[in-house]
């Protein structure tokens, strides 16, 4: 997805905090503090020591350029930018609704098509105004486990200890129709439990599962 240069010196600017002190309703960023913005996002930019916005809009650039979802809705990454600029938080010269910034930045992603809003929880939302389609951030791989998911986890490892690699084809891979097995690269005529066996054990090699 690209943005026009305009839209994203605008961006670059407002994560950067690059207005008068006593009227901007975004937080100042040193070089630093960049480098742990974008941590917050889950990835691993870091600030060079170049001009602070002419960085960060390059950095949006190549978060843009990444996989999206769909044709309206842009990269998970830029969704978590947007969510960690419009952090309740981190207000500025008003009140946490931060009417102000959401109006400034609403201004912005009008040119691409995009607006910016607040959900129940608090956290902000891209949806593409043709579509209606939201782009909801993806939750960061390094943030900790809740509790249910620690359950699921340790209910899934017992289970995978005990099971046997027959139970794990009956229980978890359904069969599949000739077509299917062909697309897998495999005409197996015989039972399902002979044609995903070579897939089990490629899987055997593969961490058990990701949460």
């Amino acid at each position: 997805m690209e943005f026009k240069k305009r839209t994203i010196m605008e961006i670059a600017d407002m994560i950067c905090g690059n207005f008068k002190v006593e009227e901007s309703v975004f937080r100042y960023r040193s070089g630093s503090y960049l480098t742990e913005f974008f941590e917050d996002c889950s990835t691993n930019y870091r600030h060079d020591g170049s001009t602070r916005n002419q960085w960060v809009a390059e950095t949006l650039r190549q978060i843009l350029a990444e996989p999206q979802p769909s044709a309206n809705v842009p990269s998970a990454t830029f969704s978590r930018v947007i969510r960690t600029l419009m952090d309740p938080g981190d207000a500025v010269n008003e009140g946490s609704e931060r009417a102000g910034a959401l109006k400034l930045l609403n201004t912005t992603l009008a040119r691409e098509g995009f607006e910016a809003f607040y959900g129940p929880d608090k956290q902000c939302y891209l949806r593409h105004i043709g579509s209606g389609a939201v782009a909801a951030s993806s939750p960061s791989p390094h943030r900790p486990f809740t509790p249910a998911e620690l359950q699921r986890r340790e209910l899934l490892t017992a289970y995978l200890d005990r099971a046997s690699e027959d139970e794990l084809i009956q229980e978890v891979f359904a069969p599949r129709p000739s077509g299917e097995t062909r697309k897998l690269g495999t005409d197996c005529p015989f039972s399902v439990s002979h044609c995903v066996r070579p897939f089990v054990f490629v899987l055997g090699n593969r961490p058990r599962f990701t949460l």
